[in-house]
């Protein structure tokens, strides 16, 4: 429906599992996808606190701006001077992961490729990143890392998964027999400081 439905809640991940309105949001988009009216991708991430409170909702994954919406495993670690460095760049947020996704559209907007610009804003990154990254302009997921915690199975056609660790895609997959359901799966590893674009 090209349409992005965000749902976030502090406190465990299980407080936004059992919440009515995710319940609901999640029968609707699999029946419209059931029926073959659209697509279907869905993302979620926990986060541990590193900058700003988690008790407020903007600082919790997924990270939205400027047409970018992002969930972010690790930590950047020299988000102040990335922040002093582009001053043509407005800050909303506490969170760190913020700077990646104004870097990202300023980028995009300067002319560069996603592929140029993921690559300028990884090699100005200190500490940890594994995301991925959506945009509303763009039907693709980036999938970045810049320390190889990041895993992702697809068919190359029409599905695909991600996380963090290895065991958790693998258990993943086991425990929901996506193999049945999924012809000629692949499961492959993101390397440190390397990115997949990847169509939806």
């Amino acid at each position: 429906k090209n349409q992005f439905d965000i749902l976030k809640t502090t406190g465990p991940i299980t407080n936004l599992l059992n919440k009515k309105e995710y319940k609901i949001l999640l029968s609707e988009n699999l029946g419209i996808y059931n029926n073959n009216i659209s697509n279907f991708t869905s993302f979620g991430h926990s986060r541990l606190v590193t900058n700003g409170s988690q008790l407020k909702e903007y600082n919790n994954q997924p990270v939205i701006k400027d047409g970018l919406i992002v969930i972010h495993n690790g930590i950047i670690t020299n988000v102040r001077d990335l922040w002093i460095k582009n001053t043509q760049l407005k800050r909303e947020f506490d969170l760190d992961t913020e700077i990646m996704l104004a870097m990202m559209r300023e980028n995009l907007k300067s002319g560069d490729s996603v592929h140029k610009s993921i690559n300028k804003i990884i090699s100005s990154i200190e500490g940890t990143v594994s995301t991925a990254m959506f945009f509303d302009d763009r039907d693709e997921v980036l999938l970045s890392t810049n320390n190889g915690s990041l895993y992702f199975a697809t068919n190359y056609k029409d599905f695909l998964i991600f996380a963090s660790e290895g065991y958790i895609l693998e258990k993943l997959i086991k425990d929901l027999n996506i193999e049945s359901i999924v012809d000629n799966l692949t499961v492959k590893h993101l390397k440190a400081n390397t990115a997949v674009q990847i169509n939806v």
